[in-house]
């Protein structure tokens, strides 16, 4: 089993690119499906909180789990006051072993793409099972593909946020994605995050995270969840679940253990 990508280069600069992006509609979407089935709730990829303390404000018990102890140090600042506590764990997503059971355990934002292989995304699925409830669910999305974009444009830098790095400051960040390469037998994109500290046109730094993503289809998911005995409950086709269509870019799953 190979390490998990570890995250912590993006732990400095993910509130600044990702917290605001007028385009993520997940959050919305994930507290709606918290205040829907209830606490407890463990979310798988928590990140710096970005989904998991919008929930937590709500009132709902919420614990988390991440693999960068960068990306934990950063959401532990931020729920220092919440009561009752989120229990916050550093962990492989596909070795999760708590004591605790939940009613929705959720998956957001394509963290289950960082899965490469079959027995890499068997695992995480069978992980996130064993941790519901009798009655609970998982609920996690995945970007639908356009694949004729991920077999091109390699070596392009794309312009994905910029923010302003102070106040009262020329300073600006920008994070930009590069397209290296696509192997199209997995199904499987590989690239790099790059995050730069401006001053205007001087490049003050700069820091890369590779990236390799695996971008699934649905019948792939429904093999795998029968594999996992997950049985999906719901489909959506965008984080307002609107119905899947051909255009859509976003595959929401609600799935539930199989009797």
């Amino acid at each position: 089993m190979k390490p998990m990508p570890c995250f912590d280069t993006v732990a400095k600069y993910y509130d600044e690119a990702f917290g605001t992006a007028a385009d993520l509609g997940d959050v919305e979407m994930y507290k709606s499906f918290a205040r829907r089935f209830g606490g407890p709730v463990l979310e798988i990829g928590c990140g710096t909180g970005r989904v998991l303390k919008p929930i937590a404000d709500m009132g709902i018990e919420i614990d988390g789990i991440d693999v960068s102890e960068a990306m934990i140090s950063i959401l532990k600042s931020k729920i220092a006051d919440i009561s009752p506590m989120p229990n916050i764990c550093l962990g492989d997503m596909r070795r999760i072993e708590l004591t605790k059971r939940y009613r929705l355990v959720t998956i957001p934002f394509r963290t289950l793409q960082h899965m490469i292989t079959i027995e890499d995304k068997l695992q995480a699925l069978a992980a996130a099972k064993n941790h519901l409830l009798d009655d609970g669910h998982l609920i996690f999305d995945v970007a639908f593909p356009n694949y004729e974009s991920l077999a091109s444009g390699f070596g392009e830098e794309t312009l994905s946020a910029e923010w302003r790095a102070e106040t009262k400051s020329d300073k600006f960040g920008r994070m930009f994605f590069r397209r290296e390469g696509y192997c199209q037998k997995d199904q499987v994109m590989i690239g790099s995050l790059i995050f730069r500290l401006l001053d205007g046109d001087n490049v003050l730094n700069e820091e890369i995270q590779p990236l390799q993503m695996h971008f699934f289809s649905f019948p792939e998911i429904e093999a795998l969840c029968n594999s996992a005995r997950l049985e999906i409950e719901e489909f959506y086709g965008s984080y307002d679940l609107k119905p899947f269509e051909e255009n859509s870019t976003q595959m929401v799953f609600v799935v539930k253990a199989s009797r």
